[in-house]
């Protein structure tokens, strides 16, 4: 199961990408909603986002190849509790195409990120503590 999203050329034909369109809060808790609904038609199963779209926040209109524009990694990672929260459990990021960034471009983004995140991981309900026995 994969995130609802445009695909990259969508994106740039329409003048704008994930990073534009989906910047505000509201946008992204409404897309959570959607999944949640989806989970509980399928009986509660968690959620899986695959192939979630890597690339770099930007101020700057669309890209270039290796560098387009995206939110996905900046966004996930640092509001993983917005999705534990709506039935994810994972998230698997990958370039998806020749020309998406990936961590040999992303400026240490991904790197950066998902290193504070795993140090302060988002407990995924229902799931016992880490603590000790």
């Amino acid at each position: 199961m994969t995130a609802p999203t445009k695909s990259s050329s969508q994106q740039r034909a329409n003048g704008g990408d994930r990073e534009t369109t989906r910047r505000s809060l509201v946008g992204e808790n409404q897309s959570l909603d959607q999944w949640s609904t989806v989970q509980s038609h399928l009986g509660g199963l968690p959620i899986l986002f695959w192939q979630t779209p890597m690339g770099v926040p930007s101020t700057t209109p669309g890209g270039t190849p290796k560098h387009y524009r995206d939110n996905h990694v900046q966004y996930m990672l640092t509001h993983p509790t917005q999705y534990t929260g709506n039935g994810v459990f994972a998230i698997v990021f990958s370039p998806g195409g020749a020309t998406s960034a990936d961590i040999t471009n992303d400026g240490g983004q991904f790197a950066r990120l998902s290193k504070a995140y795993l140090a302060n991981p988002a407990p995924y309900p229902g799931t016992p503590s880490s603590g000790a026995p």
